[in-house]
């Protein structure tokens, strides 16, 4: 069996995006959710990469500035199935510097700049938009 070298620059990532804002906090992903619905997607069909990145920027902007007040710790939320299916949502506080809060444009920039080759995709991972032949 091959086995894949993730440290290698040569090795292409794909990176997809769907059409929901998420934001890395201390290397996890978080996305918003409404608060009559926490275990289902936000849903925003047909909404542009432009409006997403912008959703992005400013939770980051917000999420930075929780941060400042809260001495480096935000309260999340996080899902645990407790059982195939079924899930419960449970609050926990993440210390974290305001470096380690990022958008996915961050995350792809920063991979970019230390030598990965890495694909974008929109929507789907069958559509891409990337920096690779």
């Amino acid at each position: 069996m091959h086995e894949q070298n993730f440290s290698h620059p040569e090795y292409y990532r794909d990176v997809c995006r769907h059409q929901e804002p998420v934001i890395y906090i201390g290397g996890r992903p978080h996305v918003l959710r409404n608060l009559d619905r926490p275990l289902q997607n936000v849903e925003a069909t047909g909404i542009t990469t432009d409006v997403v990145e912008s959703i992005e920027i400013a939770l980051k902007r917000d999420v930075q500035d929780e941060l400042r007040k809260g001495g480096g710790k935000i309260l999340l939320h996080d899902e645990i199935e407790e059982s195939p299916g079924n899930y419960r949502i449970t609050p926990l506080f993440e210390t974290v510097s305001e470096d380690g809060v990022m958008t996915p444009r961050d995350v792809f920039e920063l991979m970019t700049a230390e030598g990965y080759k890495v694909r974008l995709s929109l929507t789907s991972p069958r559509v891409q938009t990337d920096n690779v032949p």
